[in-house]
């Protein structure tokens, strides 16, 4: 049996509708996934990896306040975790998220806020769960920022530190 032109080219056109939608839906898909690896690595960018062996075996990324403007519940299970926690949309909820690491027995856990991430505009700031706050006011830092939470950030300093030496070549490798 053959087709004829016309029923070809409604047949082809009709392929190419469904090649275009799952395109579409795997580049989206693709780009909700980019998106958001984006937003952990801001954290990266600060010499701050979301996972290291020995600190971190696994990370949370999640929002900080809800739709109705109420501190996410996933961040009350986050405070319970070892694992670095990453807050997106928590600025506006700091106190809130600082009373649940504190009491959970946290408040000695290193912090990193960083606004306008990974532009001319960034601004960083550094603390533990008890003191973030105050470098929060000192540092001016507000929305749009992330708050990473964990271990992971106490080896920010030591990463700049070999970043640097291998900038100037010191790096003594034995």
């Amino acid at each position: 049996m053959s087709l004829n032109d016309a029923s070809q080219a409604k047949l082809a056109f009709r392929l190419r509708l469904r090649e275009r939608a799952t395109l579409r839906a795997r580049t989206i898909a693709a780009w909700n996934a980019d998106n958001f690896r984006g937003r952990a690595c801001v954290g990266e960018k600060q010499n701050i990896p979301v996972t290291k062996r020995g600190a971190s075996e696994s990370f949370w990324i999640i929002t900080g306040t809800t739709k109705n403007h109420k501190l996410s519940t996933d961040v009350h299970l986050a405070a319970k975790s070892s694992a670095t926690v990453v807050i997106l949309m928590g600025m506006g909820k700091l106190s809130e998220i600082v009373q649940l690491f504190q009491q959970e027995d946290k408040a000695e856990t290193p912090v990193a806020i960083i606004q306008n991430g990974t532009t001319v505009n960034e601004k960083v700031g550094v603390g533990t769960i008890s003191t973030i706050e105050k470098v929060v006011q000192e540092n001016e830092l507000s929305n749009p920022a992330i708050i990473v939470i964990g271990d992971v950030v106490r080896h920010r300093a030591q990463l700049h530190k070999v970043q640097q030496q291998i900038k100037t070549k010191e790096v003594v490798v034995n």
